[in-house]
């Protein structure tokens, strides 16, 4: 039976502080932007089409001695990206999180190529 196999092609991590609580979702974005425009330069000049590879955005989040990295999915929506780190870092910790205590400590961009194998 054929698998699909993830090669990473690029990653890139950079460490911030923010809190979850009030996210300046545009600044967010803005943090983003230019290590996704590098993963996607990478794709090319390792020789793909742009459309070749998934480029992945997530949170590293920090809480109660616990840390989770989610999927940066809900960059248009502050709230709901709230509510999901806060519900993500309490089922990870057994217990309810103030959202003032949620740290997101880092940002991490992957270019990941899938090939059947």
């Amino acid at each position: 039976m054929s698998r699909i196999r993830r090669e990473t092609l690029y990653h890139e991590t950079l460490e911030v502080d923010i809190s979850a609580a009030g996210l300046d979702l545009a600044d967010l974005r803005r943090r983003l932007a230019e290590p996704f425009d590098r993963a996607a330069r990478a794709v090319q000049v390792a020789g793909y089409e742009p459309d070749d590879a998934v480029i992945e955005r997530s949170l590293v989040c920090r809480a109660a001695g616990v840390e989770i990295i989610v999927p940066a999915a809900w960059l248009a929506d502050g709230a709901a990206l709230a509510r999901h780190l806060a519900g993500a870092l309490a089922a990870a910790a057994g217990r309810p999180i103030p959202l003032d205590d949620i740290r997101i400590v880092a940002l991490r961009i992957e270019a990941i190529l899938e090939h059947w194998t």
